[in-house]
């Protein structure tokens, strides 16, 4: 479940 939400807040950050 960290791995998902690592990944996701990774994804997030340049996108934002």
């Amino acid at each position: 479940y960290g791995q998902v939400v690592a990944l996701a807040l990774l994804f997030a950050n340049p996108f934002v």
